[in-house]
């Protein structure tokens, strides 16, 4: 009898393990899947708009991101319609998306100030 009791309970502590373990690794999985597409939809937003007026430069630029994340087109539009009935899930992945962007727009503003403050410093000492 006691047996039984501690085999119950060293089943019912491997059950729950077993379900905290593949519950993490899903999270893990899917946020790595979440991740992966807000990098493609932060840099194609970037490029379109560095290349608003040029079509032409847009689609290579876009093509380029998509080799680089070894993705293609039919698997955004997959993404998307899977991810269409999990609102919560989309917020998550563009929350992902507005951190990458302000990221980069954030160091491209110390990169301007760099410049700026080198020019000024190289100008000051001609007199």
């Amino acid at each position: 009898m006691v047996l039984r009791i501690i085999g119950a309970i060293v089943l019912l502590v491997v059950i729950v393990f077993g379900y905290f373990f593949s519950r993490d690794k899903i999270i893990e999985s899917k946020l790595d899947e979440y991740s992966l597409y807000a990098g493609v939809i932060a840099e194609t937003s970037i490029a379109a708009t560095l290349y608003r007026n040029q079509s032409d430069s847009f689609i290579v630029a876009r093509d380029s991101i998509l080799q680089q994340y070894d993705l293609t087109m039919d698997d955004i539009e997959t993404f998307r319609e899977k991810m269409q009935s999990k609102p919560n899930d989309w917020r998550i992945v563009f929350d992902m998306v507005a951190y990458m962007t302000d990221s980069v727009v954030e160091l491209r503003s110390q990169r301007d100030k760099i410049i700026k403050d080198s020019v000024s410093d190289s100008t000051s000492n001609i007199k």
